[in-house]
């Protein structure tokens, strides 16, 4: 098949697809009530946050003054240092006994 086509690899994913040995952006899972540390501190001197909206943007409230900023998950997931909770029980995330 490729021959006809005068390709001597296979083509590349589509966009979209993932291709082999990469990880997708959405295999994070986050959920409501979970802390996290975020790779740059928030001037009132702190980098721990709580997630209280999740959707296409993902709003966090700092644990040390309660101020609550709305950001895209992309730019959240990229900033993201650590995860300080584990997801709830029956929502996956480990193995099931």
């Amino acid at each position: 098949m490729f021959g006809i086509l005068g390709l001597s690899q296979r083509p590349s994913p589509a966009a979209g697809e993932v291709g082999p040995g990469k990880r997708c952006a959405l295999d994070k899972n986050f959920f409501l009530g979970q802390r996290v540390v975020m790779k740059k501190p928030h001037p009132c001197g702190t980098n721990e946050w709580t997630i209280i909206r999740l959707g296409m943007d993902i709003r966090i409230k700092c644990l040390h003054c309660g101020r609550s900023v709305l950001i895209p998950r992309g730019k959240f997931e990229r900033r993201v240092k650590e995860i300080k909770d584990c997801p709830p029980e029956g929502l996956g995330g480990g193995p099931s006994s």
